[in-house]
């Protein structure tokens, strides 16, 4: 097993604080791709957000480190031959005395690439400085454990960072490489909330809540867009409870939330922790009221669902299916979208993909009908 890297691969040891206490600024378990930018896709030659196995064999991990996601760059044939992924901007504006960068990396495949973590304190456009790097496999099954690295940047203290994640692959596509939990300690005389959650999401509400970092009583909240900056969202000030009921959303969103504690307050000090977060949540569709229609030419709406009990997903398309002798040649009205399943390898007999409309209400109707246009070759 041939294994390079700029620096040894050691395991986190946490931020060491003589004056303060360890504290997460940064932590994100990779479920969604959230406010990350960069070379994100669906196909091959990119990073993609998965759960479960890669799809190839041979190469990458069966599952997870924790949670059900992770972030993986897919190896098999494209015209790419690297990808590099940008993660929101890290507030550590507060923290002093020591810092380190966490994450868990899979790599896994005779033919893996390299793995290049930079950090920028000049935007997410970069520069960015290498703080790690590994070229070659480190598991040799699918199933090995994830390798926890821990990689010191206390030369970023003080500064707003963002993390770059480049992967330049090896000679074939057994180089399925995946990363999961990336994470930021240091060290901060007011600890930041944790725990941050979502529960009962409508359309348009959402009850937040986290868990006190210390013995403060008072927090901070902002929420926006997937994406925004701490600096330009709503800002709910003066929480004394560790919990928020949020309304006046909008249906089918994505949104981002942080959360910071003031350890300083009633006594006349200001003493504020980092912003905590992101945490990202969307709100459901609302309830769409008949007559409905969907020609998916815009885009597969997020509305419609694609079940999780079933083997494959729908896929869309425009033109041709990538299979010769099989599929339509357009959409029914010309130069539109449709929806179709691939049942290339690795489908076999008896697989299935199912595929859930939004909800419709039909009451407004005295006599509805259901129509729709099919293509079986």
């Amino acid at each position: 097993m041939e294994v390079s890297s700029c620096r040894p691969i050691t395991a986190p040891s946490g931020a060491t604080c003589n004056l303060g206490s360890p504290n997460d600024f940064y932590t994100d378990d990779l479920e969604s791709q959230g406010a990350w930018t960069g070379d994100f896709g669906t196909g091959n030659r990119v990073w993609r957000v998965n759960s479960g196995g890669t799809g190839s064999s041979n190469t990458g991990p069966s599952g997870a480190h924790s949670g059900s996601g992770y972030f993986f760059f897919e190896a098999s044939s494209g015209s790419n031959s690297s990808g590099t992924i940008v993660s929101p901007t890290i507030d550590l504006t507060t923290a002093g005395e020591d810092a380190e960068l966490s994450f868990y990396l899979h790599a896994f495949g005779s033919t893996m690439g390299t793995i290049t973590v930079g950090v920028s304190d000049s935007g997410a456009a970069g520069p960015f400085t290498t703080v790690f790097t590994n070229s070659g496999q480190l598991q040799s099954s699918s199933a090995d454990p994830w390798t926890h690295i821990g990689v010191p940047i206390s030369q970023y203290l003080g500064s707003s960072i963002n993390l770059s994640f480049t992967y330049d692959m090896g000679s074939n596509y057994f180089g399925d490489l995946a990363i999961d939990l990336v994470n930021i300690s240091a060290c901060s005389s007011c600890p930041g909330p944790s725990n941050l959650s979502v529960a009962n999401l409508t359309p348009n509400s959402a009850d937040l809540s986290w868990s006190p970092g210390g013995t403060e009583s008072v927090w901070e909240l902002t929420y926006g867009p997937v994406g925004f900056s701490t600096g330009s969202g709503t800002l709910v000030p003066m929480l004394t409870d560790s919990n928020y009921a949020l309304s006046g959303l909008t249906s089918n969103t994505t949104y981002d939330y942080y959360v910071k504690a003031d350890c300083g307050f009633g006594s006349g000090s200001t003493n504020l922790s980092n912003w905590v977060g992101p945490y990202t949540f969307s709100t459901p569709c609302d309830i769409f009221n008949a007559p409905f229609f969907d020609n998916f030419d815009a885009s597969l709406s997020s509305c419609w669902i694609q079940s999780s009990s079933d083997d494959f997903d729908w896929s869309l398309d425009a033109n041709g299916t990538p299979s010769s002798s099989t599929g339509p040649s357009d959409d029914m009205t010309g130069g539109g979208n449709y929806l179709y399943i691939e049942t290339s390898s690795p489908r076999s007999t008896g697989d299935s993909a199912m595929l859930i409309s939004p909800s419709i209400n039909l009451s407004s109707l005295s006599a509805c009908q259901l129509t729709f246009y099919s293509h079986m070759y």
